[in-house]
């Protein structure tokens, strides 16, 4: 199976909508041969498959890290008994 490492980043994308960068990889046909997913990421007239992802994926990434470590669980739990009881009153 293929990553996304295989795949060179064809374009850069940023949609003046959402206000958002994200990048667009594209796959060949050829690629994906081999693949047990094949059947069901590409249609029978495909040849190629294109998806997109974040531009800052490795931030969102590395977000996710900190907040599942201990340290980030500390500190969801400071803010839920320190900050957000605050904010509930001045709504």
């Amino acid at each position: 199976m293929s990553t996304r490492k295989d795949y060179p980043i064809k374009k850069s994308i940023f949609r003046y909508s959402t206000q958002t960068k994200k990048k667009e990889y594209r796959g060949l046909f050829k690629q994906c041969k081999g693949c047990p997913l094949v059947a069901s990421c590409l249609s029978k007239t495909a040849k190629e498959k294109k998806f997109s992802v974040t531009y800052y994926r490795e931030e969102y990434k590395r977000a996710i890290a900190m907040e599942n470590s201990k340290q980030g669980h500390y500190m969801k739990k400071k803010r839920q008994s320190t900050v957000e009881p605050v904010l509930g009153t001045l709504r």
